[in-house]
């Protein structure tokens, strides 16, 4: 019975969000090639993702399927200060996603929807010659528990607690054609102090993760591109009870930049989710971007 306990426990936890927990930063391609100063930068995002799970110790616990649509708006701005370039941004955005499946509990909502939580950047590009096309950029970004979120529902569309992340991107291009990008984050976590059933509280340890991707330039700005991304840690207790539940999961990508105009660019990715250990698999994310900078 104690193991059962436990694994409904996991199987609580994991479909809170309906995604495994690592990257707090979703990161694009050429997300850290910097623009002139005083550039502004708006970007919307449309996500369209199916998942398979939930997972628990690598094994697939029960044949559900979330579905979720989500859009997004991010806006940049770009200065130069003491001869560093230098971003900053925030992201808003709303998420609506629906559980299906066989027996699934009575006390899990079958959807949720509501904005998502808002996030603040902050980049300084360390190294950036554009001439050998190598770049070197820190970032940091906050996660502000603001978010749809009720103590009440497994699944929600906000986190509830703070998230911290800093991150460390090299690129690098090679020969005439290919550009490769390497980028790397840390993140901490607040606790969250109102986890299902609404008195619970959750720790998280440091997630961990890393993105790479491969970039070919067709000529005319025209990009084709393959990344893969691995996630680590983030294991949870709830009430000072572990859930034995690490964010151990990777993600392969391919994807498309197209230039719309001189000044906007178009991407199009797909992306699944591979060697899930806890929580729920992307078997299909559709992630459309549209990028118009001024």
């Amino acid at each position: 019975m104690k193991t059962k306990f436990q694994t409904l426990l996991l199987i609580v936890l994991s479909v809170t969000t309906f995604k495994s927990h690592a990257a707090v930063n979703d990161i694009f391609p050429a997300d850290f090639v910097p623009l002139s100063p005083e550039t502004t930068v708006a970007t919307t995002y449309l996500f369209d993702k199916t998942s398979v799970g939930p997972y628990a110790s690598g094994r697939k616990t029960a044949d559900w399927k979330s579905e979720a649509q989500s859009a997004v708006f991010r806006l940049a701005k770009f200065k130069e200060l003491n001869g560093v370039v230098v971003a900053g941004s925030f992201v808003a955005g709303y998420t609506q996603q629906y559980l299906s499946g066989d027996s699934i509990p009575n006390y899990i909502n079958r959807s949720a929807s509501g904005v998502r939580d808002l996030r603040f950047n902050g980049t300084a590009w360390l190294v950036n010659d554009p001439s050998k096309r190598e770049f070197l950029a820190a970032n940091a970004t906050w996660m502000l528990p603001s978010g749809q979120y009720n103590k009440s529902d497994v699944q929600n569309i906000g986190e509830n607690h703070h998230q911290l992340a800093t991150t460390i991107a090299w690129l690098k291009g090679v020969g005439q054609h290919w550009n490769l990008e390497l980028i790397g984050e840390l993140a901490w976590h607040s606790d969250n102090r109102s986890f299902y059933p609404g008195d619970v509280k959750q720790e998280r340890a440091m997630t961990h993760a890393l993105t790479t991707y491969a970039r070919y330039d067709w000529g005319r700005d025209v990009e084709t591109y393959v990344g893969y991304e691995w996630n680590g840690g983030g294991k949870t207790t709830q009430d000072g009870i572990s859930q034995n539940d690490p964010a151990k999961w990777d993600r392969a990508m391919i994807g498309l930049i197209y230039p719309l105009s001189p000044t906007s660019r178009f991407n199009l990715r797909l992306s699944r989710d591979l060697n899930v250990e806890t929580g729920f698999a992307a078997n299909k994310e559709l992630a459309l971007r549209w990028l118009f900078f001024y």
